[in-house]
């Protein structure tokens, strides 16, 4: 049998058009995904712009205190510059002698001469003053000696070159010049020994060849028996005050210059 369209319901119709408004509604509400190509946007240049700096806040600990200005307070004045007192200047003592214990060359701005050691004091020997009345006057003169620098020194001798003047040598004299002494020649080469009996001067010894070579020299202090002997045979012997020798720089090995002169 034939169907009348004509005469079929409307309400299919409708309820079809209502869901395809509510599908296409649904779709609208639907977000579209972004697209995977971002074109980059142009970043802008920065302008430069000047800015003036801040103050930099300053810690109160930083800030020192001004002092305040004290009102009606006197003002002391400024000290007055006192001129420096004149002083006088001190004296300067002169220089004195001084003796190198080694060499024994006496400073050459030495202003004090040497002085020989005294005579032992207090011990009169019995006939001291007739034996020296009634001895000989002995032959005088001028020993030199080269020394270890090479200077002369001066010795002003008196000579023994008699046994009798020998053996009586410079016993019981209590003095004697600083540059004086006795020299003992023997005329031919002797080893005997020396020593200081009956004489009251402390003295020093030299040993000399018959060449004038010194072979050792001593110290002999005054009334003192023990023999002082030669390093050698010898045929000179010189007795000068103590420390002379020294005072002069003369050693072992020093040259007298013979015969003595005048």
């Amino acid at each position: 049998m034939r169907r009348n369209y004509a005469e079929t319901p409307r309400k299919p119709l409708l309820w079809s058009l209502l869901l395809l408004g509510l599908f296409l509604s649904a779709c609208d509400s639907i977000p579209t995904p972004p697209s995977s190509t971002v074109t980059p946007s142009r970043i802008p240049t920065p302008t430069l712009v000047a800015v003036k700096p801040h103050p930099t806040a300053v810690s109160s600990t930083q800030v020192q205190s001004i002092p305040t200005a004290v009102a009606d307070t006197p003002v002391t004045a400024l000290p007055t510059a006192v001129p420096p007192t004149p002083v006088s200047p001190t004296p300067v003592d002169a220089p004195t002698a001084t003796v190198n214990p080694q060499f024994s060359t006496p400073d050459p701005l030495s202003l004090t001469p040497w002085v020989p050691p005294t005579a032992l004091a207090g011990t009169p020997i019995p006939g001291a003053v007739a034996t020296l009345t009634a001895a000989p006057s002995l032959p005088t003169g001028t020993l030199t000696i080269l020394n270890a620098a090479g200077e002369k020194v001066q010795v002003h001798v008196e000579i023994a070159g008699t046994e009798p003047s020998r053996e009586l040598g410079l016993m019981f004299r209590d003095q004697m010049a600083p540059d004086a002494g006795m020299l003992f020649d023997f005329g031919v080469e002797t080893t005997s020994g020396f020593w200081m009996r009956n004489t009251i001067l402390p003295l020093s010894i030299a040993f000399i060849k018959a060449d004038g070579t010194i072979i050792n020299l001593a110290d002999m202090q005054p009334l003192d028996t023990t023999i002082i002997p030669a390093a050698g045979a010898y045929t000179y012997a010189l007795e000068a005050n103590q420390g002379f020798f020294q005072e002069h720089n003369i050693v072992t090995g020093s040259k007298a210059l013979l015969p003595v002169g005048p």
